[in-house]
C-alpha cells in the first residue's frame, strides 16, 4: 500500500463509456533494424466481441460500496492509481519498443490515454520514407467525483474487486497480446495480467470465466475512455522520450539521415540492466534532442527512422514517449 496520504471523495455513477470498439494492433511497412522479423506463428481464431461495458442503473449503490463512500488512493501526480496496457502479440520488434500503457489514472486525476487504433493525419506530418507515426497521447484532468466513480466501476463491474492477482492463461491460444491491469485504490494493491483477453468459447479454469467477462468489459471502457467530466483534455506533450537503437541494413530505397546529436554517439545507447527485457540497446531523449530528428509530429513516437552514424554505420532509431512514472 502507497504510504502517500490518500485522496477522498464521495462515488457517484460513472457516465455510460462511448461505444465499445475492439482496437487491434495495426501491421505497417517499417521494420526495426536487421532485428525485424515477422513471428511466422499463428493465432487462434478469435471468438466473438466481448459484450459492451455494463451500466451502473441510477438507483443502484456503487458496485464497491455503499452510497457516499470513499476509496482511498495515492495523491501524487506520478503515483500510478489505475492503469491499462497491452502487448506482445504477433508485430514486429519494432512496433514492441512503442509499446507503452494505453490508460493510466494518477493520484492527482490526471489521466493520460490514447486509442491504439488511432491514427495520424499523413498529410500534415514530416517524416523520412519507411517512419511510422504513433498518435499521440492525450491528458485529462478529471475532478476527484470523476476518478471515484471510475474508480468504483473498475472494482465492482470491471472485474478487479474479484480478479485474482497474479496471470490468467488462456491455454490452446497462440500469439495473441497480454492484457494488464494494475490497480492502487480501495485498500487493493493488484496486478492482473490476462492473456488473450475477449476470446470466447477457450478452456479456463472454474470460475475465470465471468471474471474474464467483466475484465473484458473494463478493457473496453478503458480502450474507448472518453473522460467524461473532464476539467479539460489536451495533446500530451511529454518531456522525456524512451529511443531504442538498433545498428542494421535498411531496405531498398530507404536513405539514412544524418547523425543528429554532436554530444551522443551510438555507444550512449546500452541494453537495459533490469532482467526480462528487451536488450536493444536504449537512451532517454528530451523533446528537445528528439525534436532534431525533423519527424513531426513526433508526441506519439514512433518507428523505422534510420540513421548514419559518424563511422558511416548504420541504425533504426525507435522512439516512445515516457510517461510521468517511468524513469526510462
Amino acid at each position: 500500500m502507497h504510504a502517500n496520504l490518500r485522496r477522498r471523495g464521495s462515488i457517484d455513477r460513472l457516465p455510460g463509456p462511448t461505444a465499445a470498439r475492439r482496437a487491434a494492433p495495426r501491421v505497417a511497412a517499417a521494420l526495426f533494424g536487421a532485428a525485424a522479423l515477422l513471428v511466422a506463428a499463428c493465432t487462434a481464431g478469435a471468438g466473438p466481441t466481448p459484450p459492451p461495458s455494463p451500466t451502473v442503473s441510477p438507483s443502484a449503490p456503487p458496485a464497491s460500496g455503499p452510497p457516499g463512500s470513499t476509496l482511498e488512493h495515492p495523491d501524487g501526480p506520478t503515483e500510478v492509481v489505475l492503469r491499462f496496457e497491452e502487448s506482445g502479440g504477433l508485430m514486429p520488434p519494432g512496433f514492441l519498443a512503442t509499446t507503452a500503457p494505453i490508460f493510466t489514472l494518477y493520484g492527482d486525476g490526471s489521466a493520460i490515454f490514447r486509442d491504439p487504433a488511432a491514427t495520424v493525419d499523413e498529410a500534415s506530418a514530416t517524416k523520412p520514407a519507411g517512419v511510422y507515426l504513433m498518435a499521440p497521447f492525450r491528458i485529462a484532468r478529471l475532478p476527484e467525483q470523476a476518478v471515484q466513480s471510475l474508480l468504483a466501476w473498475a472494482i465492482g463491474p470491471g472485474g478487479l474487486g474479484a480478479a485474482r492477482a497474479g496471470h490468467y492463461d488462456t491455454p490452446g491460444v497462440a500469439d495473441a497480446p497480454t492484457s494488464t491491469f494494475e490497480l492502487h485504490a480501495g485498500g487493493l494493491d493488484k496486478r492482473v495480467e490476462v492473456y488473450a483477453l475477449g476470446i470466447e468459447g477457450v478452456q479456463v479454469g472454474e470460475g475465470d470465466q465471468e471474471v474474464r467477462r467483466s475484465l473484458a468489459s473494463l478493457r473496453e471502457r478503458l480502450l474507448a475512455f472518453d473522460a467524461a467530466g473532464a476539467t479539460s483534455v489536451t495533446i500530451w506533450r511529454p518531456e522525456r522520450y524512451r529511443a531504442t537503437l538498433v545498428a542494421g541494413t535498411p531496405a531498398e530505397g530507404i536513405e539514412p539521415l544524418a547523425w543528429p546529436w554532436p554530444t551522443i554517439g551510438p555507444a550512449d545507447f546500452v541494453p537495459p540492466a533490469e532482467p526480462g527485457l528487451p536488450s536493444w540497446p536504449r537512451r532517454v531523449l528530451t523533446a528537445e534532442e528528439v525534436s532534431r530528428l525533423g519527424v513531426r509530429p513526433f508526441e506519439g513516437g514512433f518507428t523505422g527512422l534510420w540513421l548514419r552514424a559518424p563511422d558511416g554505420t548504420r541504425h533504426a532509431l525507435t522512439v516512445r514517449p515516457l510517461l510521468p512514472d517511468e524513469a526510462a
